[in-house]
């Protein structure tokens, strides 16, 4: 039945093959003869029947003489004794099929073939132009080399050809490796020996350029924020000497506010796990963050004030929603802060930037942040009281007087506002603290009268030492008169009365010979 009509019976027999305890090394060759051709078929149900086939095959295969008689019938396939597989997908699912082959038994049988398998997809590597078709050979060369750390010296031999040819091939070829090398001694000896991290910083000093992991597909960049991860978690310490941390803390920044809903979650997740296992990443990550916001602030008020597109910045190719940049805080805080409790003053910062506060309440971000901390079981409150005097002096010559944007001044004047609303003593004592040691404290005191009324000035007005001018219109068809006339007003009180005591006189007309006068 399998032979006549396999598309019928074709999910039934995997079933039945997952059920039965039997050893299949009898008639493994021969069934699998019958599923490799529905293994190459166009139709993708088809396919994955079969490969679970392959798989049921490989599994329940003892005799080491089996699967290697498994092995050369894909290989002869793969080599066109069936005909020429000219369509991607047939390549794909010989490639996929080979895949499978790789869950047999242990055994030294499997390690000697998991060098002819490794040795084999490389030269399919370098034959095959496609890049689906690549990607699933790196993918099975992962799979392979994973059975046997002897294999590893060759896969990675075989990476460094990736990365030099292909940077997104480079990245699915070193997330493999570092798997590999976090769970085996050998392979990480070998990495280490072969200078990897050195080598692969030299090509790509951050590791993946936003420029580029912006055009990326959602599968591609899903697997660079695994790459994230791994190195980040498993070998955090080769990471940090090999990658720039500000380059790497953009990259995660961006895949967290990513237009996707599937990558922002995957690096939510990721970021959970990453700054437990490498705190100190936790201020870098703010410190960009806070420049992404306050970027991202300008490119919103640059498209809203001018009607042609303006160029987003390299690290900003997409704008976010401020619903988006607020979860990214609340993800970055809830790993943070537990982790690394020095960096509430960051996140004390970040939640009252107007970008994200909007027309909201002050506070509005920040408690939101409050209480999800608060769930995490994260006694905010009780950091900030025991960390007043670095708070306070951060926000104060840190944030607020050295800086010249006014989103940024206004962020840590909301943050000292609300810092007056948990412990308004302890504020307060260290506030004025800091502002008794101001440079330019006293500076007002010197100020004269005159001084103060010209500092007073209205916007839109002009100003003097002598006294405060106002431009007065005069109608467009007055054209025997000066187009304006100016009045001086000595006090404030005469500005705000609008008086006209002191008109300038009009000299009469050059021209005409007489002066413009008004009818009595």
């Amino acid at each position: 039945m399998l032979k006549r009509n396999p598309e019928i019976v074709l999910e039934s027999v995997g079933i039945l093959l997952k059920s039965v305890n039997l050893d299949l090394s009898k008639y493994a060759v021969e069934i699998l003869s019958v599923v490799l051709p529905q293994a190459r078929h166009a139709d993708e149900g088809r396919r994955v029947g079969a490969l679970e086939i392959v798989q049921c095959l490989s599994q329940s295969s003892s005799n080491p003489d089996a699967l290697e008689a498994m092995f050369n019938a894909v290989k002869s396939v793969i080599g066109g004794s069936e005909g020429r597989l000219y369509i991607p997908y047939q390549r794909l699912g010989m490639i996929n099929a080979l895949q499978e082959l790789c869950n047999a038994p242990d055994g030294k049988h499997l390690n000697r073939l998991s060098q002819t398998s490794c040795n084999y997809l490389r030269s399919c590597y370098n034959e095959d132009g496609n890049e689906d078709v690549k990607l699933a050979i790196l993918s099975a060369l992962g799979s392979w080399a994973a059975r046997s750390a002897d294999v590893v010296s060759i896969r990675l031999s075989v990476f460094f050809i990736f990365w030099s040819s292909a940077l997104l091939d480079g990245i699915y070829a070193l997330l493999l490796v570092g798997k590999i090398a976090a769970v085996d001694i050998k392979a990480e000896e070998i990495v280490v020996k072969e200078k990897i991290w050195f080598l692969i910083s030299q090509n790509e000093p951050s590791l993946l350029p936003i420029s580029l992991a912006s055009k990326l597909l959602t599968e591609d960049c899903m697997a660079c924020v695994n790459l994230l991860e791994v190195i980040l978690v498993e070998h955090l310490q080769r990471a940090l000497d090999s990658f720039s941390v500000r380059s790497l803390s953009q990259l995660i920044i961006f895949f967290m506010c990513h237009p996707c809903w599937d990558i922002r979650r995957v690096t939510y997740n990721a970021t959970k796990k990453i700054i437990p296992a490498a705190p100190q990443l936790a201020e870098h990550l703010l410190i960009e963050f806070t420049t992404f916001i306050s970027v991202v602030e300008e490119k919103h008020r640059i498209s809203k004030s001018s009607e042609t597109d303006s160029s987003l910045d390299s690290q900003v190719p997409f704008l976010p929603s401020v619903e988006v940049s607020v979860k990214a805080l609340l993800v970055i805080s809830s790993a943070a802060l537990p982790a690394a409790p020095s960096a509430s003053m960051r996140v004390l910062f970040c939640a009252h930037h107007p970008y994200l506060v909007g027309t909201a309440k002050r506070d509005a971000v920040w408690r939101r942040i409050h209480k999800c901390l608060h769930k995490c079981g994260f006694d905010i409150n009780g950091n900030i009281l025991a960390d007043m005097e670095n708070l306070c002096k951060g926000l104060l010559e840190t944030m607020w007087l050295p800086s010249t944007t006014p989103s940024e001044q206004q962020a840590a004047i909301s943050s000292l506002s609300t810092l007056m609303a948990i412990a308004p003593g302890e504020t307060f004592v260290q506030f004025e603290k800091h502002l008794k040691h101001l440079p330019y404290r006293y500076s007002h005191d010197t100020l004269s009268e005159n001084d103060i009324r010209i500092f007073h000035t209205p916007e839109g007005l002009l100003s003097s030492e002598q006294g405060v001018y106002i431009a007065e219109s005069v109608a467009a068809k007055n054209t025997k008169q000066a187009k304006g006339r100016f009045r001086m007003y000595e006090d404030l009180n005469d500005m705000d009365n609008g008086g006209t005591n002191h008109s300038a006189k009009v000299e009469p007309s050059s021209k005409t010979g007489k002066s413009t006068k008004k009818p009595g």
